[in-house]
C-alpha cells in the first residue's frame, strides 16, 4: 500500500515513544524539513511519504508535516526488508543507542542512510557517499541531510555504496572470518 510516485523516508522503533530514539528531534527535523521544501523549489512536500514501523505510531503521525503510513511493528524479515527496499531514504534518529541494528540492516537493503552522529552510525553512513551523518541531536542538521538526500541526483548510487559498505562488514562470511581470528588469537594467547 505505499505510494510508487513519492520519496519514501522510513523510520522506525520497537517503542516510539522511547526518549533515546529521537523522536522529538525527528518531529523538529520533519517540521524543519517542510520548512526547507518550502523555501526551497526543488521538491513539493505532496512529494514525500513517510512510513512509520513501531509501537504507538498512530499518536506520532498527527504531529509530522507529511502524510504517510503507520505500519505498526513488522513481525517478519521479509516484511521488514520490503519496507527498507521501498524507502528512498532510511532516517535513524536515536540519540542513544550503541549500534542500531536498523542502520545495517536498511543499508544492506540498498537504502541511504541520514542518521546523528553520537550513536554507532559513523561506523557505516559517511555523508554523501552512503547517506548523511548529521550532529548529535542537532534536528536542523537532521533535516538538512534528509533534504541533501532527497535532492540528490546521486541517491541511488548512494544506496548501492551503502549496501557495499555494509555488507563488508555485516556479512555471515566477514563476521565468521572475525570470528575465527578472535578464536585463534585466543588460543594461542592460553
Amino acid at each position: 500500500g505505499l505510494p510508487f510516485d513519492k520519496k519514501i523516508l522510513f523510520f522506525g522503533a520497537t517503542y516510539l515513544e522511547d526518549r533515546r530514539k529521537g523522536m522529538k528531534q525527528l518531529i523538529e527535523a520533519l517540521n524543519t524539513l517542510a520548512e526547507l521544501i518550502d523555501a526551497e523549489d526543488k521538491l513539493r512536500r505532496n512529494e514525500i511519504f513517510l512510513l512509520v514501523a513501531g509501537l504507538n505510531g498512530n499518536r506520532l503521525m498527527p504531529q509530522l508535516p507529511f502524510a504517510g503510513k503507520h505500519a505498526g511493528r513488522f513481525n517478519d524479515d521479509i516484511t521488514l526488508a520490503l519496507a527498507y527496499q521501498a524507502a528512498d531514504v532510511f532516517v535513524c534518529p536515536s540519540i542513544e543507542d550503541a549500534g542500531p541494528l536498523m542502520i545495517p540492516e536498511a543499508m544492506l537493503c540498498g537504502a541511504p542512510v541520514v542518521a546523528f552522529d553520537g550513536t554507532g552510525a559513523p561506523d557505516l553512513v559517511k555523508t554523501a557517499k552512503t547517506g548523511y551523518l548529521a550532529a548529535n541531536a542537532d534536528a536542523r542538521d537532521l533535516a538538512r541531510g534528509i533534504y541533501e538526500l532527497l535532492t540528490s541526483d546521486s541517491l541511488e548510487a548512494m544506496g548501492n555504496a551503502a549496501c557495499e559498505a555494509a555488507a563488508k562488514v555485516h556479512s555471515p562470511a566477514f563476521a565468521a572470518a572475525r570470528h575465527a581470528d578472535l578464536y585463534q588469537s585466543l588460543a594461542a594467547k592460553s
